[in-house]
């Protein structure tokens, strides 16, 4: 298994145009995310979300590909791991 920071992950926008991401009360970045010339700074938003909810969504997938019973709760952590990710 491939080892990464643990979850969750959260975005902070810095002053210079780079959105870094940052485990949820840690110091120590996970990644920075730069912004293309060719793209606008709500792609930038929008692809450090996506890249911040890493963590819960490969939890999230495991849980499902593992269900024998009950699925309570699971697609009420989609929808909100999705509305997140697209900035609701």
């Amino acid at each position: 298994m491939t080892q990464h920071t643990p979850g969750p992950w959260h975005v902070v926008q810095a002053a210079n145009g780079r959105v870094s991401v940052y485990p949820l009360g840690g110091k120590e970045r996970v990644l920075d995310v730069y912004c293309p010339l060719d793209r606008s700074e709500g792609t930038l938003g929008g692809n450090a979300r996506l890249i911040a909810a890493a963590p819960e969504m490969y939890e999230l997938v495991k849980a499902l590909a593992t269900v024998t019973g009950s699925t309570v709760g699971l697609f009420d952590k989609a929808r909100a791991l999705l509305a997140r990710v697209e900035g609701r």
